[in-house]
């Protein structure tokens, strides 16, 4: 519950620092275009002279109006001036970034523009994603996610795991139903909603990430809470009995969270447009300190904040198939960021070479995040408790390889001191050792014990037994 509370606390902190309005129509400008050739002039009127004729297509921002036949626009150059409603055509809505203060424009900054955010008049959807960002939408948020924090807090004392609870003594599963129900109707609804405005990454990304997570706190933690409520316990062990909620709390988790995954992995990848990493150093040992840096960098992130914060955390109600799915997922975050850095600092080789060390650090990244998990993550309560308790040797085994590999012209006994030698190969035979071991690991909260199969391979002898080679030779 901590890690949902810090969400929440964050989502609160960035719509208070964000551009907010006291309604939803001074938050956002209208997008207008000419039907046809149409005069932009100095006032509400054609006694008023032209300032310049518009074309269709060209994009003009509403900024007030003179009854209903002339509008005051400005165009994306900067003019001011009005034009007859009558041959104008609305195009949608964009967030301003402007002050807007009793109802003069200050200009028009097409970078101070969210320009992938398209909002529809009338729209529900698209009125609710422009109410978030008002003062009364700040508000609304606030309660909205404050009353649904403290049903979670409920919800999670009523469905908690309890070594000594008889099974007679756990609580219907209705109520922890019913709120799931009504959570994943208002998250999905803010995920079209806001997915209906949305053309391509948003500077708002962050925000609306912030706004389905807090939106799915029940959906996806309760019925991890219902599947953990039906363990066996030590009222049950003997008998095997188990309630029947320990298997489709854990189905209905899957698909909660596999609603929120969705979302959050287009925010996440598409986040990475925006990121450029470059170095001017197009040298060999340029491109190996930049590799380091970059292995440094993502291993610690892997290693420590992606394991240990976001999959301890956020992540702890997610089974195990969806969080290595969610891991690839940020391991392709890595890949994008990688490829382009590779690409905007290195030519020729050595950008070869550099995509060949990006694809070892994505092993190496994965797989501290991997190991770290099957260790420490208990697969039934999914604490991060897990204590090594002690290794059984399960032998070893040799195995034998044969391969063809180039030969040396050097070991070849000639016929001819003149020949040419070409097609010359050699057959080697290498001798590995296999051990094998298993390493034993136990939760402390629920007493699940889980094993860790583990393999390593040494070259005990490698030699070769057979040569061939084409010899050549012209008198």
């Amino acid at each position: 519950m901590k890690q949902y509370l810090i969400i929440y606390l964050t989502l609160v902190l960035c719509l208070w620092g964000c551009d907010r309005h006291d309604s939803a129509d001074d938050s956002y400008v209208k997008e207008v275009t000419p039907t046809t050739i149409v005069n932009l002039r100095t006032g509400p009127g054609q006694g008023h002279g032209i300032v310049r004729g518009l074309h269709p297509g060209e994009k003009l921002v509403v900024v007030g109006s003179d009854g209903e036949e002339w509008v005051e626009v400005t165009t994306s150059g900067g003019e001011k001036g009005y034009v007859a409603s009558k041959y104008l055509e609305e195009t949608g809505y964009k967030e301003s970034g402007q002050n807007l203060s009793s109802g003069v424009y200050h200009g028009v900054d097409e970078t101070a523009y969210t320009p992938h955010l398209r909002y529809k008049d009338g729209s529900l959807m698209s009125d609710y994603v422009r109410f978030v960002f008002t003062d009364s939408g700040f508000i609304f948020i606030l309660i909205l996610f404050a009353i649904q924090y403290g049903v979670c807090f409920w919800l999670k004392k009523r469905y908690n795991f309890r070594q000594y609870m008889p099974m007679y003594e756990r609580k219907s599963a209705g109520w922890g139903i019913f709120a799931v129900i009504v959570s994943a109707a208002f998250t999905i609804f803010q995920i079209i909603s806001i997915f209906s405005v949305r053309d391509g990454a948003s500077s708002n990304d962050f925000i609306f990430s912030l706004m389905i997570l807090s939106s799915g706190l029940i959906m996806a933690t309760v019925p991890w809470r219902l599947r953990i409520s039906g363990y066996r316990n030590i009222h049950c062990m003997s008998s095997g009995a188990e309630d029947s909620r320990a298997d489709w709390g854990g189905t209905l988790g899957t698909w909660m969270w596999t609603i929120l995954i969705i979302p959050l992995a287009v925010f996440y990848i598409q986040s990475f447009r925006y990121i450029r990493i470059s170095f001017d150093d197009d040298s060999f040992f340029g491109m190996v300190w930049t590799m380091a840096m970059f292995l440094l960098f993502t291993w610690v992130f892997c290693k420590y904040f992606w394991t240990y914060v976001v999959v301890k955390y956020m992540f702890k109600s997610m089974n195990s198939v969806l969080l290595g799915i969610v891991n690839c997922i940020m391991g392709w975050g890595i890949a994008i960021l990688g490829y382009d850095m590779c690409g905007s600092s290195f030519n020729g080789i050595f950008y070869i070479i550099s995509l060949w060390l990006l694809v070892l650090i994505l092993m190496i990244d994965l797989g501290s995040v991997l190991t770290t998990v099957n260790e420490k993550r208990c697969g039934n309560c999914h604490t991060f408790e897990g204590k090594y308790t002690g290794t059984t040797d399960l032998g070893s085994s040799y195995k034998t390889e044969y391969d063809w590999k180039n030969g040396s012209d050097s070991m070849i006994n000639r016929r001819h001191e003149n020949s040419v030698i070409s097609e010359n190969r050699r057959l080697v035979r290498t001798t590995k050792r296999v051990d094998k071991w298993k390493t034993h690991h136990h939760c402390p909260n629920c007493y699940n014990d889980w094993d860790i199969d583990n393999s390593s391979e040494t070259t005990v002898a490698s030699n070769t037994v057979e040569r061939r080679w084409k010899e050549t030779y012209i008198e």
